[in-house]
């Protein structure tokens, strides 16, 4: 069958015969269009593969989900609905696809030690109130649907699994949120000022960090995809048994390149294209 993110993959069917089903379970199949009531049983792909989570990967989903559609709200309300001008250009990221099992470099080789920011601060002015962004309902259950995909290729390992990926995507995401500029501090009282800086003075104290929202997203991204397929053991031991991957990766960041590689392939789906052209 051919598995959303990993391509053509064996199956079997396992015939229980004694003991209960694990909560959480797939049990049967379900159309395209069916949706249970309590919402916890729902589309991986959009054909008859159904993906049912327990009440607590579901609580994990939902999280990730609200997370990442309030940063694509700011993305959103930086670019703003007017066109952009030679005063105030807007610079939008290109989302590449690509087969990375046909070339020769790796998504090692694609890391940048450095990424400059642009010192425009014009770039990063907020051309929409936040408030007022809307996703479209395309976007919203295109997103909702991915991190479900996600959740679903994570393997159920003690540590390298879809709780921990969570857990990053908080602490990473609260500590951004701590991110402040000096001069909103008072040392002496140690207490924060009342009066705020403006767009352009976040942007200096910060190096940009906080001035664009792509950051932010990207990071969330990041630890939401971190450990796709883990397979529980370490890059030593994938290389030590010279598995596909390790060959593929050349033996370097094994389990890292090919979660980065899956959870990428999955966003290049068609189905997703209302959700890449929001980001």
């Amino acid at each position: 069958m051919s598995a959303k993110g990993k391509g053509l993959i064996k199956t079997y069917w396992l015939s229980i015969l004694r003991g209960n089903a694990r909560e959480g379970s797939v049990v049967g199949s379900v159309s395209a269009s069916s949706e249970s009531g309590d919402g916890h049983h729902d589309n991986l792909t959009g054909d008859l593969n159904p993906i049912v989570v327990d009440e607590r990967t579901q609580r994990m989903i939902d999280w990730n989900v609200d997370v990442l559609q309030r940063q694509l709200q700011h993305l959103v309300a930086m670019r703003g609905s007017k066109r952009p001008t030679k005063k105030e250009p807007t610079i939008l990221p290109v989302l590449k696809s690509h087969d990375h099992l046909s070339r020769d470099h790796t998504v090692l080789d694609e890391v940048k030690q450095v990424i400059p920011l642009s010192n425009k601060k014009t770039q990063y002015k907020q051309r929409q109130d936040v408030k007022t962004v809307d996703l479209s309902q395309d976007v919203k259950s295109q997103l909702r649907d991915y991190v479900r995909a996600i959740s679903a290729m994570y393997r159920d390992n003690p540590f390298h699994s879809f709780d921990h990926a969570s857990h990053v995507a908080l602490s990473v995401t609260k500590l951004l949120a701590r991110v402040v500029t000096p001069d909103s501090i008072d040392y002496n009282e140690l207490t924060y000022k009342k009066e705020h800086h403006k767009a352009n003075k976040l942007y200096e104290y910060t190096y940009g960090i906080t001035a664009d929202p792509l950051i932010p997203f990207a990071y969330t991204f990041s630890t939401l995809i971190h450990d796709v397929d883990h397979q529980g053991v370490p890059n030593a031991q994938l290389v030590s048994e010279n598995t596909e991957i390790a060959q593929i990766y050349k033996n370097k960041s094994v389990a890292e390149q090919n979660s980065v590689d899956i959870a990428w392939d999955l966003l290049m789906e068609p189905s997703y294209k209302d959700l890449r052209d929001a980001i």
